[in-house]
């Protein structure tokens, strides 16, 4: 489901399930050409210089999940 379906279902509106079906389609599609977008404009090259903020940016994110997973049980 799409944020503005999200928005307007946690607001008390009802979508019908087509339009959901179809917001949901339609935000795969956005998506999808954006990484496909960005991934095309990345020279593979500047990856090396850039493991040590990657290596970074997966533990902060692990770390969150964790601390997100034990918050919510």
């Amino acid at each position: 489901m799409s944020l503005l379906a999200s928005g307007l279902t946690a607001a008390g509106w009802t979508l019908p399930s087509r339009a959901t079906a179809g917001a949901s389609t339609l935000t795969t599609v956005l998506l999808t050409v954006a990484m496909a977008g960005m991934g095309l404009s990345v020279n593979v090259r500047s990856l090396r210089q850039a493991l040590r903020p990657i290596a970074v940016l997966l533990i902060v994110s692990a770390l969150l999940s964790g601390l997100t997973l034990v918050t919510l049980l």
